[in-house]
């Protein structure tokens, strides 16, 4: 789940800049999440199967602002079904 969260925030950012004529040299994203192996071995019920928490890191080489750049990448289906979720 993580490798189609990244590669599709990746894959949006780029597509939404040269739609726009954003020029972008270079995109790395990574991804990390927290999962408590209690709920995934069903250890216990009290606890989530999934991630509890996801981080995103995406390092992006042009020259325009963050905020521009994470508005593009929030276009992405698969951070929209994540992000959807508590």
């Amino acid at each position: 789940m993580l490798q189609s969260l990244t590669s599709c925030l990746n894959t949006t950012l780029v597509y939404h800049t040269s739609v726009l004529g954003i020029p972008v040299d270079a995109v790395a994203v990574s991804a990390e999440g927290d999962m408590n192996a209690k709920g995934f071995f069903g250890i216990s019920d009290k606890v989530s199967k999934g991630y509890e928490r996801i981080r995103i890191d995406m390092r992006v080489k042009n020259h325009t602002d963050v905020d521009t750049l994470t508005k593009l990448s929030m276009h992405s289906p698969v951070y929209v079904i994540v992000s959807k979720f508590p």
